[in-house]
């Protein structure tokens, strides 16, 4: 039985930040995939086109740096 990876989408922008979500998940005994994207608009573009293609396959947990260039969210 495989088991398939749970889907994080990391939005941060700060190279050092993402590379301690890597590492963190790396360490980690569940199996994960890792998307990242640097700015709110590349993660909206990127789940509206997942939404589309095939919505089983969009992120499990997302997780949002709310400081982000491009895009205001409140």
């Amino acid at each position: 039985m495989s088991q398939h990876p749970f889907k994080i989408l990391l939005v941060e922008d700060n190279l050092g930040d993402i590379l301690l979500t890597e590492e963190a998940l790396r360490e980690c005994k569940f199996p994960t995939e890792l998307i990242v994207k640097k700015d709110g608009n590349e993660a909206l573009i990127y789940l509206i086109r997942q939404q589309k293609k095939d919505p089983s396959e969009l992120p499990n947990l997302i997780l949002l740096d709310i400081n982000l260039p491009k895009k205001k969210w409140a």
